[in-house]
């Protein structure tokens, strides 16, 4: 592996150097959006990709340190042991093929800056529009920034062998076959966690936004994957619209939190699922596909330009990328948070996706919290791989698994630590409870009732209530953590276990939960004994 690490550190020093690189210019990407994209009414522009899903399961890490090399997957074991031949066949296409490069920055502070270089074989003239998206999404480069990483993307080779390569020594990764802009966004991601992680920042998979209350100023940091409402709660106001009320939003995607309480930006956009947005539920999110200068990724629009979000016959898997200058209305006027000095609280919000006994809202420990921290898929990993020790039936909270993360979980719980007297943790169940399921013989699921499901609006109630303090606690005598005995303006106990369960039932339920934790945190050699003592909260 060090040999071929070796090669591709040579290969692509002399990359630069090749006589079929453009670099791409604001007038390109207009040029693009006009010749390629599809316009609507409201005058932005949607491109439909032909791949409309991650490559997760032919992911792969090319690296000679132990934490990255993970394959549990004949699949992947195959990628990894072609390897140096894809690599090899990668290098001549990209010498003969047409190449797009892209230059933006990732971060804004004086901190922890990464120049990011995309470079995109546009030899299918479409595949040209991934570049608008990254310009998109990117801060403009100055020379000043303290790390490098690249991206190769051939959206044209063999679907069949279709993989992405990262090699993390050297800062680069290959995405080949693919053509979904996530898998670019992703791949930046990945490595400017990597990056992070060697500066002894701490990456987090969260959206930031301020709250301000008549009487405080109100920090709020929410976990989540896909799914599990962090973006959907990140753009709205809560409500708080009154006099000396406002919401800015910071980010919605990538943070890194310091040693000295600081959350620094990533990005210089917002990348939004567009599917299932509802004008009534999500206002601001809904309005922000009818802005000029949104990019439209997978949605329905036909042939007068009218969008249809909820059209799902193409995919059900459509975004919108929106550049941090359109929303000035709602942003505040940097990526990164105050400091905590400046705050007079730092909420953390982990948000869950449970259907069954998993309470709507949980008031947690520090100890609480790092486990929660922990309980997630890793940033590369299929649900499917890790169905043997998977946390996310209680919680999705992803701490941007790259690598073994008992550092990171353990770091954070110092952290949190550190400024006890700021920081508040909780944890949301985005889902519901009350449903039954029977698994037959055959392994099938059926589902003998149904979910009570909670609602966007009561959500966006409860963190409205956690940031003005509006909730009476209480102790569960079945989870032993805080519950919520009251909430303003939410009736929380129509979501009491006892209207749809018996105490046996209940017990069965919540003993699964905690045996998938427990499972899930076994894997994790190193963790602090008052983490590892908590996961079964």
């Amino acid at each position: 592996m060090k040999n071929l690490i070796e090669y591709i550190k040579t290969e692509l020093e002399t990359l630069n150097e090749l006589p079929n690189l453009y670099y791409a210019n604001e007038e390109d990407f207009t040029d693009i959006e006009e010749c390629f994209g599809q316009r609507t009414i409201y005058d932005n522009v949607n491109y439909t990709s032909n791949v409309k899903s991650l490559a997760t399961a032919q992911t792969i890490y090319l690296s000679t340190k132990e934490k990255y090399i993970h394959h549990y997957t004949q699949k992947k074991k195959d990628i990894y042991d072609n390897a140096k031949h894809t690599l090899m066949r990668v290098f001549e296409y990209l010498r003969k093929c047409p190449l797009l490069v892209c230059q933006g920055r990732a971060g804004d502070n004086s901190q922890f800056n990464i120049s990011c270089n995309f470079y995109l074989s546009y030899y299918k003239k479409e595949s040209a529009h991934l570049s608008c998206m990254f310009n998109a999404m990117s801060y403009p480069i100055t020379g000043e920034e303290q790390e490098e990483i690249n991206v190769i993307c051939i959206p044209e080779w063999n679907e069949k062998e279709r993989q992405i390569l990262v090699v993390p020594e050297i800062g680069v990764t290959f995405v080949l076959g693919t053509d979904y802009y996530e898998e670019i966004k992703n791949a930046f991601l990945r490595m400017s966690i990597c990056k992070a992680k060697e500066k002894g920042l701490l990456p987090l998979h969260a959206a930031t936004k301020i709250i301000t209350t008549d009487e405080e100023k109100v920090g709020v940091v929410i976990f989540g994957i896909s799914s599990t409402g962090k973006t959907t709660h990140t753009l709205h106001d809560h409500g708080f619209s009154g006099k000396g009320e406002k919401v800015q939003i910071l980010q919605d995607e990538l943070v890194y939190f310091t040693s000295e309480g600081s959350l620094l930006g990533s990005e210089g956009g917002f990348y939004i699922k567009t599917d299932s947005l509802s004008g009534s539920n999500q206002a601001m999110l809904y309005n922000c596909t009818k802005m000029p200068g949104v990019i439209l990724e997978n949605v329905m629009v036909d042939f007068q330009g009218n969008i249809y979000l909820d059209d799902k016959t193409v995919t059900g898997n459509s975004h919108a990328v929106i550049k941090r200058e359109l929303l000035k209305e709602y942003t505040y006027g940097s990526i990164n948070m105050p400091h905590l000095k400046d705050l007079d609280r730092l909420i953390f919000i982990f948000m869950a996706k449970n259907f069954t006994c998993v309470p709507i809202l949980s008031k947690l420990t520090f100890e609480e919290a790092a486990a929660c921290y922990m309980l997630s898929e890793p940033f590369d990993a299929m649900a499917s791989e890790f169905a043997k020790c998977d946390g996310k039936t209680s919680l999705a909270s992803m701490p941007c698994g790259v690598g073994n993360n008992v550092e990171d979980i353990n770091l954070f719980y110092e952290i949190l630590k550190q400024y006890d007297n700021k920081i508040e943790c909780f944890m949301i169940n985005n889902g519901g409870v009350g449903e039954l399921v029977e698994t037959l013989i055959d392994g099938t699921r059926k589902t003998k009732k149904k979910v009570t499901r909670v609602s966007i609006p009561e959500i966006s109630r409860v963190i409205r209530a956690l940031v003005k303090q509006n909730i009476t606690w209480k102790d569960d005598k079945n989870w032993l953590i805080k519950v919520p005995e009251k909430i303003e303006g939410m009736d929380i106990d129509k979501y009491d276990l006892y209207n749809y369960y018996d105490q046996h039932r209940i017990d069965i339920l919540i003993s699964q939960v905690r045996q998938e934790r427990r499972a899930f945190a076994d894997n994790y050699v190193g963790l602090r004994d008052e983490i590892s003592n908590a996961i079964e909260f």
